[in-house]
């Protein structure tokens, strides 16, 4: 399929670009003001927003979070040093209200079903542990992969107990995460 798209049998006309933008550049659309987080690793160039919404009385922080999960099909260079950069900068925004790509990742069904019955609509989407552990777990998830594909073995100084060390499964998303990184299942996968 990669070499369809590279000799332009397969593709995408090429796109024209309106405005270039950096890390930490702000986009306004409409009332909303969109911050621009390069947040590389899933590719190189993947990028996280962060913005506040107002709800009545209260300002909600928002965060659209890149995927943590290296694309199989593109891999480079500098995309371990990425990821541990997009950790950073992604654990340092504040978040109350967080989504992903991945619908299961942030819990978006078992949310939207919530707010049907809830109060207040918007509680069930106020989610800043789910953000923490969807961070965690990646993170815990890259350095495992990291200690076992360092040359089919185990790393010099690589410990695999403390990266297997699990956030607690204290809310809903918690352990829709974690079970979406789940540890044993990859190491049985790769030991097949």
């Amino acid at each position: 399929m990669r070499a369809l798209i590279r000799i332009g049998i397969l593709g995408y006309p090429a796109v024209r670009v309106d405005h270039v933008f950096k890390d930490g550049d702000t986009i306004r659309l409409g009332p909303l003001a969109l911050t621009a987080h390069v947040t590389g690793g899933h590719t190189r160039g993947c990028t996280s927003w962060s913005f506040q919404v107002r709800d009545g009385n209260r300002v909600l922080n928002v965060v659209s979070a890149c995927d943590l999960v290296p694309l199989a099909t593109t891999r480079y260079a500098e995309q371990g040093a990425d990821l541990e950069r997009s950790f950073r900068v992604l654990r340092s925004l504040p978040a109350d209200i967080w989504v992903t790509c991945h619908a299961r990742s942030w819990g978006r069904y078992r949310k939207f079903v919530a707010r049907a019955t809830a109060k207040d609509p918007v509680a069930p989407f106020i989610d800043p542990e789910g953000y923490r552990a969807y961070i965690d777990a990646a993170e815990a998830q890259h350095r495992r992969d990291s200690c076992l594909s360092w040359q089919g073995g185990l790393a010099p100084k690589c410990n695999l107990t403390s990266a297997c060390s699990r956030p607690t499964r204290g809310s809903s998303s918690s352990a829709a995460v974690i079970q979406a990184f789940d540890f044993r299942r990859r190491i049985t996968k790769r030991r097949a």
